[in-house]
C-alpha cells in the first residue's frame, strides 16, 4: 500500500451560525464515521468522535444528538437547518466561498491510501515504479481525492487512468 497524506486543513465544525452560539441542543450530522461512532449502550455513544464532540458539548455547556445521513446531502442539511454541527469534513475553498466556517487548527490528519486485492501481485508497498499505466479507482463526489492522487503522480512521473466511482459512504 502507498499512503499519501493531504496536505489540507480537516474541518471539525462548519457553518456556526449565531443561534448556535446560544444553543442548548445541536444536531451533529454524521454520515459515513459510523467507525468512529458506535453505540456504547442505548443512547450512549463511545469513540473517537463521540468523546471529542462529548467534550466540547461539556465546555459548551450543550447536549448534543448524532444525526445519521447520506454523505451526499449532508452539506445541503446544513444550509437548511437540519443540522448544526457537521465534523470530519475537510476544507476546500468551494466551501468556504459557500458560507461554511471551519476551524483555524486541524484536528486530524487524513490519508488516501492504494490498495488492491489480496492475490495481486503486481503492487508492492514502496515500489512506486509499479503504478506505472495504471487504472485507479477514485470516488467521484470526493473533492480531495483527485487532487491528491494528480499530485502524487505528478510528484513521482506516473501517468495514471482514473476511474471514478460512486460514494461508498451510506
Amino acid at each position: 500500500m502507498i499512503a499519501e497524506v493531504k496536505h489540507c486543513c480537516i474541518a471539525c465544525f462548519l457553518f456556526f451560525s449565531g443561534s448556535l452560539l446560544f444553543a442548548r441542543s445541536v444536531r451533529v450530522g454524521t454520515f459515513g464515521q459510523l467507525k468512529y461512532i458506535s453505540k456504547y449502550a442505548p443512547g450512549i455513544n463511545s469513540n473517537y468522535y463521540s468523546e471529542y464532540l462529548r467534550r466540547i458539548a461539556e465546555k459548551a455547556g450543550w447536549s448534543y444528538e448524532t444525526v445519521p445521513m447520506d454523505y451526499d446531502t449532508v452539506l445541503e442539511k446544513m444550509k437548511d437547518g437540519t443540522i448544526d454541527l457537521l465534523y470530519d469534513m475537510s476544507y476546500t475553498e468551494a466551501r468556504a466561498k459557500d458560507g461554511f466556517l471551519f476551524s483555524e487548527s486541524p484536528c486530524a490528519a487524513e490519508y488516501e491510501l492504494l490498495v488492491t486485492g489480496r492475490g495481486n501481485n503486481r503492487f508492492f508497498n514502496g515500489d512506486i515504479s509499479s503504478l506505472q499505466n495504471t487504472r485507479i479507482g477514485i470516488l467521484g463526489n470526493d473533492p480531495l481525492q483527485e487532487p491528491t492522487l494528480d499530485g502524487f503522480s505528478r510528484k513521482n512521473g506516473l501517468h495514471i487512468s482514473k476511474v471514478y466511482y460512486l460514494s461508498s459512504y451510506g
